[in-house]
C-alpha cells in the first residue's frame, strides 16, 4: 500500500558548537550546503534499500551491486546510504535507527508490517518500554515508537 506521506526517521546526531571559521557562524551558508548522509555498511545494498525503502516509505535515489540511496519522497533530511562490505555484522551498533508510525496509527500494526518485510524481534535487555526493538534482515537494530 503506498502512501502520499513519509513515515518519520529518527536519528541522534551531536553537531559541534559552531566557531568563528564555521560556515555555521557566518550570516548566511555557502551556496551548496553539506549533504546530510546516514551510512549504513551491509553485505547486500539492493535487499537493504528495498527493505528500509519499503519500511520508510522512502524513495530510491541510485542504486547498484556495491550502495545505494534511499530518501524521503518529499526531498527533506538525510539520505540513507547502503554501502556494500564483505564484512557481516558482527556486534550491537553504536547507531540505530527509529521508527515513528504516522499519527493515529496503530504501533502493533506498524511492527507487523515491518516483520512482513524482513524485520525480526531481538532482546537488547530494553525491559517494559513503550517501543518495539527490531532488527532489519542484516541484524541492524532498530526501534518502532509509539505515534505522536
Amino acid at each position: 500500500m503506498s502512501r502520499s506521506r513519509t513515515r518519520t526517521l529518527l536519528v541522534s546526531v551531536r553537531s559541534a558548537t559552531p566557531t568563528s571559521t564555521s560556515w555555521a557562524a557566518t550570516p548566511s551558508p555557502p551556496p551548496h550546503p553539506p549533504k546530510a548522509l546516514v551510512v549504513v555498511d551491509c553485505v547486500d545494498p539492493r535487499a537493504m534499500a528495498r527493505f528500509w525503502g519499503e519500511a520508510m516509505d522512502w524513495t530510491l535515489h541510485e542504486v547498484t551491486d556495491d550502495h545505494a540511496v534511499l530518501r524521503s519522497a518529499k526531498g527533506v533530511g538525510p539520505y540513507l546510504e547502503f554501502l556494500r562490505t564483505p564484512d557481516a555484522k558482527t556486534a550491537k551498533n553504536r547507531v540505530h535507527l527509529d521508527l515513528r508510525p504516522y499519527p493515529g496509527d496503530d504501533q502493533a500494526a506498524e511492527v507487523a508490517r515491518l516483520r512482513v518485510l524482513g524485520a525480526t524481534d531481538i532482546d537488547l535487555g530494553q525491559g517494559d518500554v513503550p517501543w518495539t526493538c527490531l532488527v532489519d534482515p542484516e541484524g541492524n537494530e532498530s526501534c518502532v515508537l509509539t505515534p505522536r
